[in-house]
């Protein structure tokens, strides 16, 4: 069963489509609409169920639940291979790299 819910507090997202299955949370993804753009990021599914159509199911029903938009933008690790590949499966093209920074405080 797939859900896809519009944000209304988190700032990070317009967008959460949740797949679950038995009850379980399986899978999930972020939209972000900038403009004409849509972000999809993050997404994740479980793994015990990867390589069983659940993220290209999902990033599906984000293309055509979400219209007018003229670009569907992923962002991904440049290490994370696996990732990439998906992508690159769905038709999506690296157009190019930025440098991300992350702090992590410890207390």
């Amino acid at each position: 069963m797939m859900k896809c819910y519009r944000s209304t507090s988190d700032k990070r997202c317009d967008h959460m489509i949740i797949t679950e299955c038995e009850g379980k949370i399986v899978g999930y993804l972020q939209l972000l609409r900038q403009g004409d753009v849509l972000v999809i990021d993050p997404i994740a599914t479980d793994t015990p169920v990867r390589g069983q159509g659940i993220g290209r199911t999902m990033i599906t029903y984000a293309e055509e639940s979400i219209s007018d938009v003229a670009q569907v933008v992923l962002e991904s690790q440049l290490a994370n291979q696996g990732a990439l590949n998906f992508y690159h499966s769905l038709g999506f093209h690296r157009q190019g790299s930025v440098h991300g920074f992350h702090l992590h405080r410890t207390e």
